[in-house]
């Protein structure tokens, strides 16, 4: 069943106020109608020519300040993933789910590369804070105890693994606890998966 969509703080950021309140949806009939999307390569091809800066046969899409590709469409600012989505499964996306990119690499809009995930399972999937100071994603530094913590978020609520003398044995508990929790959606933060090339207009 297709719902309103469940904008995250990021994409809300990259599309503007406007657009995430007015949450207007676009069939994708009328996709198929202004745009290719080739689902090996995530890119979006224009079909006909809508403005000067919109030609047909030109590459769709420019890269917002949150990493995302963003289509203009009727004079509305689009995220292309979830376009990709509408453009395959017929349907922005399922309630209650979110469209996560499985590499982390928010401009890569391969099919092979999207899918449906809670707001819990697309945050596990993201990299370590920019301001981590271990290197580890879910581990710091205790002053306190003079210990390295390991620790979680999760459903809202931080729960701590426990504190340890090194910091990788830290690392070691964080990536064992949140395997078994997250399954597919556990994202070890120094692995990355191959990117497709960026888009720009």
């Amino acid at each position: 069943m297709a719902g309103a969509i469940p904008l995250d703080q990021p994409e809300r950021d990259a599309v503007g106020e406007a657009f995430f309140m007015a949450n207007k949806m676009i069939t994708q009939e009328r996709l198929k109608e202004l745009l290719h999307y080739d689902a090996t390569t995530g890119v979006f091809t224009r079909l006909i020519q809508t403005s000067s800066n919109a030609k047909k046969g030109s590459i769709a899409g420019s890269l917002s300040k949150q990493g995302y590709v963003i289509i203009w469409i009727n004079n509305e600012k689009r995220l292309a993933h979830r376009l990709a989505w509408l453009y395959v499964y017929g349907e922005y996306t399922v309630d209650g789910f979110e469209i996560d990119h499985i590499n982390r690499i928010k401009s890569d809009n391969r099919i092979s590369n999207l899918r449906l995930a809670t707001r819990n399972q697309n945050r596990m999937n993201v990299d370590k804070a920019k301001n981590n100071s271990s290197g580890y994603k879910g581990v710091c530094f205790e002053q306190q105890t003079q210990k390295w913590k390991s620790q979680i978020k999760h459903n809202g609520k931080s729960i701590t693994l426990g504190r340890f003398s090194t910091k990788e044995d830290a690392n070691k508990k964080y990536l064992s606890y949140v395997k078994d929790l997250h399954g597919e959606f556990f994202c070890d933060a120094s692995e990355l998966r191959n990117p497709s090339p960026a888009t720009g207009e």
